[in-house]
C-alpha cells in the first residue's frame, strides 16, 4: 500500500480517507460500545503556526514531518502538518518548539502516539484516548551527524582523527 500525501493530519481525515458518503454529509465516528485503537501518529515537530479554530482561539497546528497508520487496514498517510485529537499533547508540543526558539534554542520533539476514543461524556458521545508509545524526546540533529560522521570513519578518508568529545563512540585512532 502506498502512502497517501495530505495536506494535513487530522483524525477525521485519515479515519474518513477512502470511506464513501453521500453527497454533502461528514464523515462522522459511531460511540464505540468498547475503547476502539483508531490509528498511531508518528513524526518530528519542526515548528507550530496559530490557526484558530471555532472551538479553540489559541489552537496551533504542528508543523514538521509526521505520518499516520490506520489501524484497520495500516493505510499510511504522510503529512508536514498535525492536528492532534488531544489539544493537551497538541499544545505541550508546540509550546516547547515556540519556548526554545525565544531561548535561541532549536528543540525538534520526536514522539509516537496511540490514538483511540471511547464511549464518554462530550457532544459527540464519545472522548479521545491519547497514549504515548515512546518516551517523547528532543533530537539534537547536530550531534546526529556528529555521530554518524565519527562513526562511519568518514573522517579517516581525510587522514583526520575522529572528534573528541562525550558523544562520540567505538571510535578507534
Amino acid at each position: 500500500m502506498d502512502t497517501i500525501p495530505l495536506k494535513k493530519i487530522t483524525t477525521d481525515l485519515v479515519m474518513g480517507y477512502g470511506v464513501k458518503l453521500p453527497e454533502g454529509q461528514k464523515f462522522k465516528l459511531a460511540v464505540p460500545d468498547k475503547h476502539t485503537l483508531l490509528f498511531y501518529v508518528m513524526g518530528a515537530v519542526a515548528d507550530a503556526i496559530l490557526k484558530p479554530t471555532k472551538f479553540n482561539a489559541k489552537q496551533q497546528m504542528l508543523v514538521g514531518r509526521f505520518e499516520a497508520v490506520r489501524i484497520s487496514d495500516r493505510q499510511t498517510f504522510s503529512s508536514a502538518n498535525l492536528y492532534l485529537p488531544d489539544n493537551n499533547y497538541q499544545e505541550g508540543l508546540a509550546q516547547s518548539v515556540l519556548k526554545g526558539r525565544e531561548n535561541g534554542e532549536i528543540v525538534e520533539p520526536e514522539f509516537a502516539f496511540m490514538i483511540g476514543f471511547q464511549a464518554g461524556p462530550s457532544p459527540t458521545g464519545y472522548v479521545w484516548t491519547q497514549e504515548p508509545m515512546t518516551d517523547t524526546r528532543v533530537q539534537d540533529r547536530l550531534s546526529s551527524v556528529r555521530k554518524l560522521v565519527n562513526d562511519s570513519k568518514l573522517l579517516e578518508r581525510f587522514n583526520l582523527p575522529a572528534l573528541e568529545g562525550p558523544k562520540v563512540a567505538n571510535i578507534k585512532k
